[in-house]
C-alpha cells in the first residue's frame, strides 16, 4: 500500500508542477484576494440563506412575493459574480485542471478494469453527449 501512496504523492507533485495547476492556483488566489468579488459572493450567500429560510417554512406560511424577489436578486448576484474578470479567469483555469483530473481518473478507472497501465488512454470527453446508451467509452 505504501508504494501506491507514494505514487499518489508523486502524481500530486507532478500536477502541481503543471502549467494548468499554476494558472488555476493563481486564479484561485486572485479570487480570494479580490475584495469586491468576495463581497459579491458574500451577498449571494446571504440571499441564498434568506431564500432557504423562506422556502423551509410551511407552504401556507411562505411569502411568495419575497421568494420571487429573492430568486431575482440571487440570479442577478450570480450573474454579477460570473461577469467579473477574476471569476472568468478562474473558470477558464478550472477547465484546464478538470481536463487533467478527468484524464487521471480515466486512466485509473481503466486500470481498475484490467487495462494495461502502459496503454490506458484518457477518454475524449469533448464528444460526450451525456447519453451513455450510445457509447461504450466512459465505463
Amino acid at each position: 500500500m505504501e508504494n501506491i501512496i507514494n505514487a499518489a504523492r508523486n502524481l500530486g507533485k507532478a500536477i502541481q508542477e503543471s502549467e494548468a495547476y499554476k494558472a488555476y492556483d493563481a486564479a484561485r488566489k486572485a479570487n480570494d484576494e479580490d475584495k469586491e468579488l468576495q463581497d459579491k459572493i458574500g451577498n449571494f450567500n446571504l440571499l441564498r440563506m434568506s431564500l432557504g429560510s423562506e422556502m423551509s417554512k410551511e407552504p401556507d406560511q411562505q411569502d411568495k412575493s419575497k421568494i420571487e424577489c429573492l430568486n431575482t436578486e440571487m440570479r442577478q448576484a450570480y450573474e454579477a459574480i460570473m461577469a467579473s474578470k477574476a471569476m472568468k479567469d478562474f473558470e477558464q483555469a478550472k477547465i484546464g485542471m478538470d481536463e487533467i483530473m478527468n484524464a487521471v481518473n480515466d486512466i485509473l478507472s481503466l486500470c481498475m478494469e484490467g487495462e494495461d497501465p502502459e496503454k490506458a488512454s484518457p477518454i475524449d470527453h469533448s464528444s460526450c453527449g451525456g447519453d451513455c446508451g450510445h457509447c461504450g467509452g466512459c465505463h
